[in-house]
């Protein structure tokens, strides 16, 4: 029962290509993001690394508001 998950600790120059590198290296189901929108304007309420990862995706992505989770 349940949904198997993993973590994994990543580095890259740009926090958006890591993630989606590590995504297709482990051949991931799904890239979940946790979204804090403090990047300005031109991202709306997104924040640049989440919107960069939805426009470079190449499999789905579910991101979730931070304040749902206490962090602001």
């Amino acid at each position: 029962k349940g949904i198997a998950c993993a973590t994994h600790v990543e580095t890259a120059e740009h926090v958006h290509q890591g993630l989606l590198e590590a995504a297709r290296r482990i051949n991931a189901d799904l890239i979940v993001l946790c979204a804090h929108g403090r990047s300005g304007v031109r991202e709306g309420m997104l924040g640049s690394v989440t919107h960069q990862v939805l426009l470079h995706a190449d499999r789905p992505v579910l991101v979730f508001p931070a304040r749902w989770f206490g962090v602001q």
